[in-house]
């Protein structure tokens, strides 16, 4: 088939399987990290058409993006940050989790489509089915458990402590945002701690984030520090797991080891 200048019209190798990436698509191409479009784009590949979401476990996307799941939470949390999906996570990591990509980056109208996640729910660490002020909201203690459980320097397991803290936490509307920030930067500190050889057990509690959510909330942060904060956990967890240890522990020591040469470049207090 010609078209009006007399060429051969381009024509699809494939017919099916496709995705219509337009102008929102590059839109979240300049706004998220490598790794987070990489999610992304995966997300928008495998979801339903007509709804623009899908289930799939964190052992699943670590499999299919070649990443461990540390790396691929680290992504859905920004994807969700920046009002991209909204994530309703599983009660525990082998459960799947639900991505649903906003209104604003999806392409298709559909009748099944939810009502979008705005970027004030997202900023304030909510989606659609998530009330801060609602005390039997499970998807709120099912947001931290995850956070939790997934720090290397933790002990891995959420307890019903650690739960009541939680929803002790939802009834004083206290919004995941926070709460995600303590967990970022209490966790680079517990790094930065052991990488400069200052021995110290593992966070073995949610509360241990509690002195680390006022200064959060007392403080006026910028979005540059959101950022910064990230990229800050994420080099000193990296910098960490290149040291040797094992869950954050020196075998057979029960303190953390001490790498050879610190990698640290924090600077925030202890």
């Amino acid at each position: 088939m010609n078209n009006a200048d007399g060429n051969q019209s381009l024509r699809l190798k494939q017919e099916r399987g496709w995705f219509a990436a337009g102008e929102d698509f590059r839109r979240a191409l300049g706004l998220l990290s490598d790794g987070a479009f990489r999610l992304f784009a995966w997300l928008c590949l495998e979801a339903r058409r007509e709804t623009g979401r899908i289930e799939v476990t964190y052992k699943e996307l670590a499999a299919r993006l070649g990443r461990s799941r540390r790396a691929v939470g680290r992504w859905a949390a920004e994807l969700e940050a920046k009002a991209v999906c909204s994530v309703e996570h599983g009660r525990n990591q082998h459960d799947r989790t639900c991505f649903q990509i906003s209104d604003e980056y999806w392409p298709y109208h559909g009748s099944e489509r939810p009502p979008a996640v705005t970027q004030e729910a997202a900023a304030a660490g909510c989606n659609n089915k998530l009330d801060l002020q609602r005390t039997d909201d499970s998807d709120y203690v099912a947001t931290i458990r995850g956070w939790f459980v997934d720090l290397e320097c933790g002990k891995r397991t959420f307890s019903d402590s650690d739960e009541q803290c939680a929803r002790q936490m939802q009834q004083r509307g206290v919004a995941l945002r926070t709460i995600h920030g303590a967990i970022l930067l209490g966790a680079a500190r517990k790094y930065d701690s052991w990488l400069n050889g200052r021995p110290s057990s593992p966070i073995s509690s949610l509360r241990y984030f509690e002195p680390v959510i006022e200064e959060i909330q007392q403080a006026d942060l910028s979005d540059d520090y959101w950022r910064y904060l990230r990229r800050n956990f994420d080099q000193l967890a990296a910098a960490w797991g290149k040291s040797g240890s094992r869950d954050g522990l020196a075998p057979n020591s029960g303190r953390p080891a001490r790498p050879e040469r610190s990698r640290s470049s924090a600077g925030a207090q202890k």
